[in-house]
């Protein structure tokens, strides 16, 4: 069965996003980018975004300011399978994109129980949510910065049942950031 892994930037007061739906509080640096180049180094990854990420990754990894800056991640990227779950598109144009015909939680069963790599979902706050209260996540990624959100989304508001995890890595980063990797119990 094919593992799935969530990869988001949260804030220390456990908001994915501001009021705005951005992340402009977040400092995209060189050690966020060595994150990004290992989560994006194993073969066969399948990338799952809720469509604001899409929109949001699209409109820069799949430029040619993308492949001039960082030529690594955003082949990777491109050459990923990337599905896309939204209510309101019916067609991507991202290299290896595609809209999800089923709902979300079928869409994840089908695709952690067919051949394949992992699959990662990439911020897609809401996604996350969902499937955590559907327990199809084994291992969760955060990437917490070192800021308070005055108003935003709490990543787990709303979930009913209280997930257990076991702590498998955690790493400082030079900006105060701290990167903590879970599985699920």
């Amino acid at each position: 069965m094919r593992k799935l892994t969530t990869f988001t930037i949260v804030s220390l007061n456990g908001c994915y996003k501001d009021e705005r739906d951005g992340i402009g509080w977040h400092d995209h640096d060189n050690e966020g980018l060595e994150l990004s180049r290992e989560n994006l180094r194993a073969d066969g990854t399948t990338l799952l975004f809720g469509r604001k990420t899409y929109e949001g990754f699209v409109d820069f990894w799949a430029t040619d300011q993308a492949f001039t800056a960082f030529p690594e991640i955003a082949q990777r990227m491109a050459d990923a399978e990337k599905v896309v779950f939204s209510k309101t598109l019916s067609t991507v144009s991202w290299k290896n994109a595609r809209v999800a015909q089923n709902s979300l939680v079928e869409e994840v069963r089908q695709l952690k129980s067919a051949a394949g790599g992992g699959m990662t979902v990439l911020g897609s706050g809401e996604i996350v949510r969902q499937l955590a209260a559907a327990k199809l996540i084994d291992s969760y990624q955060f990437l917490v910065d070192p800021v308070i959100v005055a108003r935003g989304s709490a990543l787990f508001d709303g979930l009913e049942q209280t997930l257990q995890l076991t702590l498998l890595e955690s790493r400082q980063l030079k900006n105060g950031a701290i990167l903590l990797h879970y599985q699920t119990n």
